[in-house]
């Protein structure tokens, strides 16, 4: 339990650093950002998985 909490902070450290770098200024945000998204929605299913 514990060492998916720690996946969970790892994955979350990865979703903030990829944020940071988040662009508005090109015409394809979605192909130029998904790295970020899927960062996102790696975070949110680890989570999930370690709370239960």
């Amino acid at each position: 339990m514990f060492s998916s909490g720690i996946l969970v902070c790892l994955a979350s450290l990865v979703q903030l650093i990829l944020a940071s770098r988040f662009n508005t200024t090109p015409q394809e945000l979605w192909w130029i950002n998904t790295p970020q998204a899927i960062a996102a929605i790696i975070e949110v299913n680890l989570a999930h998985f370690s709370s239960e």
